[in-house]
């Protein structure tokens, strides 16, 4: 009776185990804009690999607080197309000089964090960005 008990056990916590690793939900790619003295859009905004992406607009946004967005298959294909055909590997990790009152832009794709000030975003990088807020109606 002892084998059998130890038998589930096991079998229990191994598919647990393998059902955990099945279900984690991993960042793809996340735009996060930090504030100014001024009217800088403040943001953050993450694809994860199931297809959803998570909103939080914090100030100057049209969109204010939390959300959940579920892409369908097109916009999400179409996203990570977008997203894959940039130079991401050529990218320095720091564009502009991190200044007080300068709005920092963070851009995050496959564990490479870029740090960007306004105005000193490779382009077509900020062309991204910039069709990402649109699509979102972030600005």
């Amino acid at each position: 009776m002892k084998k059998i008990i130890g038998i589930i056990t096991l079998f229990t916590m191994i598919s647990c185990g393998i059902y955990t690793k099945k279900n984690q939900v991993h960042t793809v790619f996340k735009i996060e804009r930090t504030p100014c003295f001024g009217k800088c859009p403040v943001y953050k905004l993450e694809l994860f690999d199931n297809k959803t992406i998570t909103y939080d607009g914090i100030k100057n946004v049209k969109r204010i607080g939390k959300e959940d967005i579920q892409l369908t298959d097109e916009q999400y294909n179409n996203f990570i197309q977008q997203i894959s055909s940039l130079p991401f590997a050529d990218y320095k990790l720091q564009y502009g000089k991190e200044i007080r009152d300068v709005a920092l832009i963070y851009v995050t794709y496959k564990g490479k964090r870029i740090q960007m000030t306004q105005g000193k975003v490779p382009e077509k990088l900020n062309k991204v960005i910039k069709e990402t807020e649109q699509e979102f109606k972030i600005r």
